[in-house]
């Protein structure tokens, strides 16, 4: 269902841009709207802004902003990003604009409908319908040497990686925090697992995504945070990160890449202190006893076995921490291979009830679908390496074909049309995909 707005609010102290293609509806003595695009020949993926403006020289009662389906984009509503009076021949205008962002999810010809003003009906006259003249554009394909590991962004990104400490104890947590920014759709961005899972246990929060109306465009910022705990002492690096994106301005394809972090990672006391010096060290305390008044009178001695138990204990105490971590380690496994084991029958099952829900849940469920499944088989996060990564890890070059090709999908559905349903053809296709990556990748 649409949304209504009440277009009308308090004025804003922002201008209207300049935009070069427009077009507006007949002009009437005492309102009419117009439509502009900031861009009429952008990338596929690349964020235009269009513009949706009310010239009202009478004073509008609360009138209705009815969107566009905008269908060809992905698109998010910005509201009311500016209020402002012209003058057009001898009469004085309010000129309203609202603003949507745009990122065209096909190439070639897309025309952009306009979204409708409505004015409710009165005691004077009937409720009345508006709008602008649609727009014509012309999306450009990207050029043809992508990148393997292209993340699919096209603008201006910047990447960065922070952790919170430098230094702690075997035992503790570090946190690192991965942000990505810029003008690119990264709402749609799969931020990927980028921790060695063989160094370090990994907890993952779940992504916060924020934008900001800044300097006449949208800045989007997305946001993971990862709990680490790492799995032996020493230096431990997290690798750089590096983020392929393309740039409309240079015309060329870029990597965003963070610096390699390093962390110290102490040894526990529980494991690295020597039991003997410390047991030693407990019972030389003992004698001291010995110089204190005891309503006795007579010195404290202990017996030959508890001085024996006392030196067992750290020890013990080590061994015991050891056996746990091994027995919770043998039980993750056990977890991470009934998962992978129900992986495809899971997602089977769950893609037959896609069909039955509506367009944008269906696509939704989808899209969460084929990335459970493809975490549950490999036990990795598959958006988080390159070809490289998987070659080099005993992966054959027709698992990462087949790979390539779920992302592929994968994109098609989420950035279908906002009225495009998941059909049973795209579902089959699906299936067989995945039937493929289970086959392939190694048990």
């Amino acid at each position: 269902m649409m949304r209504n707005i009440i277009f009308l609010v308090a004025a804003l102290s922002l201008g209207c841009g300049v935009h070069p293609v427009s077009a507006q509806s007949e002009p009437q003595d005492d309102y009419f709207v117009e439509a502009a695009v900031s861009n009429a020949r952008p990338f596929v993926g690349e964020q235009i802004i269009y513009s949706f403006l009310l010239y009202d020289a009478v004073g509008l009662d609360t009138p209705l902003y009815e969107p566009s389906d905008f269908e060809g984009f992905w698109h998010q509503d910005i509201g009311i990003t500016g209020q402002e009076v012209r003058l057009l021949g001898d009469r004085q205008y309010s000129v309203t604009t609202l603003t949507t962002i745009l990122f065209p999810t096909q190439i070639g010809s897309l025309t952009i409908e306009s979204p409708r003003l409505i004015l409710p009906a009165t005691v004077f006259g009937a409720e009345q319908v508006i709008s602008a003249t649609p727009i014509s554009i012309q999306v450009q394909p990207l050029p043809d040497d992508t990148p393997v590991g292209f993340s699919g962004l096209v603008g201006q990104i910047r990447l960065t990686a922070t952790i919170d400490r430098q230094s702690v104890t075997l035992g503790e947590s570090v946190s690192i925090r991965l942000n990505v920014t810029g003008s690119g759709n990264i709402e749609r961005l799969g931020l990927p697992n980028i921790i060695d899972n063989s160094l370090w246990r990994v907890f993952e929060n779940p992504f916060q995504y924020t934008y900001a109306w800044e300097n006449e465009e949208l800045v989007g910022s997305q946001t993971l945070d990862y709990i680490l705990f790492a799995r032996r002492a020493g230096l431990l690096e997290l690798p750089a990160f590096s983020l392929i994106y393309f740039d409309p301005i240079t015309m060329a394809y870029q990597s965003a890449t963070t610096a390699p972090l390093t962390i110290e990672i102490r040894p526990s006391d529980a494991v690295s202190s020597s039991p003997a010096p410390t047991s030693a060290r407990a019972f030389e305390a003992l004698p001291s006893l010995t110089n204190r008044n005891v309503s006795t009178g007579s010195p404290i001695s202990l017996h030959p076995i508890v001085i024996f138990m006392l030196l067992l204990i750290p020890p013990a105490a080590a061994a015991a921490v050891l056996i746990g971590q091994t027995l919770n380690e043998r039980r993750r496994q056990r977890e991470r291979d009934k998962r992978r084991q129900r992986a495809l029958r899971s997602a089977i099952e769950d893609l037959k009830q896609v069909s039955r829900l509506s367009d944008e849940a269906g696509r939704s469920a989808c899209s969460t679908i084929i990335q459970q499944f493809l975490r549950d088989r490999l036990n990795e996060n598959a958006a988080a390496f390159d070809g490289k990564f998987w070659l080099a890890n005993g992966y054959s070059e027709d698992f990462y074909r087949h790979l390539q090709r779920c992302r592929t999908i994968t994109h098609e559905v989420r950035f279908a049309p906002s009225h495009a349903l998941v059909t049973e053809e795209k579902i089959a296709q699906i299936v067989e995909i995945l039937q493929a990556i289970d086959r392939i990748a190694p048990v």
